[in-house]
């Protein structure tokens, strides 16, 4: 899987590109190169056997909705929606899905507002992801958020995606509290 440096409208601020949202194995060595540490997360690779997802679950509020405070990972999951699946067919088109938009390491943190849409991964291999996206803004062509905690942007199209995914798949909402949602 390939792996290579874009500049962002900064040329002091470089960011890490990947293909596939899971497929970086060179950051490290991409980043020293390009002068920042920390910026981006160390991303798992596509390749191996191990990184088959064996569960996901989703927690979502609709972008429209307003609340009092601002969201934090704890409000999404007592608010948000949740499906939840250990289904190998069902996991897989998760990961194709995935695999098909780019993630961007941001060198700031400070671009997620607040986070709308969480994503936990468990993989074959036992290790464990967390996603936390931002809502889609008007006008905006990206999408921050953290993986594992650290800065991110994608494509808006993800969350729709995804959202989709699990509406399409007919995944059982668990949640009691979740707050009705439209598609982002």
């Amino acid at each position: 899987m390939s792996t290579k440096i874009g500049n962002s409208a900064s040329p002091t601020a470089p960011r890490m590109v990947f293909h596939g949202i899971f497929g970086a194995t060179v950051f490290a060595v991409g980043m020293a190169a390009a002068g920042v540490s920390g910026a981006a997360p160390a991303l798992k690779d596509t390749g191996s056997a191990n990184d088959e997802i064996v569960r996901s679950k989703l927690v979502y509020v609709s972008d429209s909705m307003l609340f009092r405070v601002r969201l934090t990972e704890t409000t999404l999951l007592q608010a948000g929606c949740t499906h939840v699946t250990e289904n190998k067919e069902k996991n897989k088109k998760l990961r194709d899905i995935l695999d098909k938009f780019s993630l961007h390491g941001e060198a700031t943190n400070d671009a997620m507002v607040e986070p709308r849409y969480a994503l936990y991964l468990t993989r074959k291999g036992g290790t464990h992801e967390t996603m936390l996206l931002d809502r889609v803004y008007t006008g905006a062509d990206s999408i921050y958020g953290l993986l594992d905690g650290k800065p991110i942007s994608a494509a808006p199209g993800l969350l729709r995606d995804v959202v989709q995914w699990a509406l399409d798949e007919e995944l059982p909402q668990i949640n009691d509290q979740c707050v009705n949602s439209k598609l982002p």
